[in-house]
């Protein structure tokens, strides 16, 4: 279906408006879109439905039917684009729909890797960051202890580099923390153990 934002309504002559709006363009799976209907000309009062769907999908779920409730909230359930259709219609019957497309990420996950597990002292282990879903805009931070130490040594702080090298100083296991952040502040941490001989 077209979306049109405006129709002429024969009974007074007047623009009915569609001026529907959705709370953002994009968030990751687990969040809510709400959909803020609303209308101005046409004739008398507005009811309002609201309709979505998966962008790859034909069939189009409907969320309101026609009502005067003008605040719908959907939760996607798959990572994908999905559409949003907001109809109007006014006491006259002329009906006029507004389109949406929302990016649904899936969940910030942490994919990184360490280039070993057995390390002999001199050497250097190679430690890099992946990241997928999330907000995007990733950075990176690397930590690594001993694993009978408390405290973490940051090998790099929040940056976009995505790779460090860390030379252990001591034959123990050391712990390797890396941490992937998104543009929205979401952190996921992996944590990995480096035997050095």
């Amino acid at each position: 279906e077209n979306c049109g934002d405006s129709y002429k309504d024969s009974y007074t002559n007047k623009l009915v408006v569609n001026k529907a709006k959705v709370s953002t363009k994009e968030l990751v799976l687990g969040g809510t879109i709400t959909a803020k209907a609303a209308a101005e000309g046409g004739s008398g009062s507005y009811t309002y439905a609201v309709l979505y769907k998966k962008n790859y999908d034909t069939k189009w779920v409907l969320k309101q039917d026609y009502g005067t409730n003008d605040t719908v909230t959907i939760k996607p359930a798959k990572a994908a684009d999905y559409n949003i259709c907001v109809k109007v219609k006014d006491s006259s019957g002329t009906e006029v729909k507004k389109f949406f497309t929302v990016k649904v990420n899936a969940k910030l996950a942490n994919s990184s890797t360490v280039s070993t597990e057995t390390v002999k002292l001199g050497e250097t282990v190679k430690a890099t960051a992946k990241a997928t879903g999330g907000m995007g805009g990733y950075t990176y931070a690397f930590y690594y202890k001993k694993d009978y130490d408390k405290k973490w040594v940051t090998a790099q702080g929040y940056k976009a580099n995505s790779a460090v090298s860390i030379k252990p100083a001591k034959k123990a296991t050391y712990n390797i923390c890396v941490k992937v952040k998104d543009k929205d502040g979401t952190i996921a941490k992996k944590y990995f153990n480096v035997l050095v001989q």
